[in-house]
């Protein structure tokens, strides 16, 4: 069985709980389709290391072709949910491994 980590990210007012599969601003949950969401805990999880588009489409869309657009979409849906101002450090409040 593989193992998986689930961790809270905690960015400017934003949290992001990757074992509730919840993105919120404050108390206030903010609505995220799947591949957003994983893209989203994607880019969190790897914070300060270069994730090239490649890899990215791979852990997105393992052994599928997709089409670059799709990637260029969900940032857009990123950027809107989080309203383009979070410049600031992601930081990891607690994880834990669960089998």
């Amino acid at each position: 069985m593989e193992e998986k980590s689930e961790c809270q990210f905690r960015f400017g007012e934003f949290r992001l709980d990757t074992a509730e599969r919840l993105l919120a601003r404050g108390e206030d949950p903010i609505a995220l389709p799947p591949k957003a969401f994983d893209l989203l805990a994607l880019l969190v999880g790897d914070a300060g290391r270069l994730l090239t588009k490649q890899r990215i489409m791979d852990e997105l869309w393992p052994s599928t072709f997709v089409e670059e657009a799709n990637l260029a979409n969900l940032i857009g849906l990123l950027r809107k949910a989080l309203a383009d101002t979070t410049k600031t450090q992601i930081g990891r409040a607690s994880c834990r491994e669960r089998v």
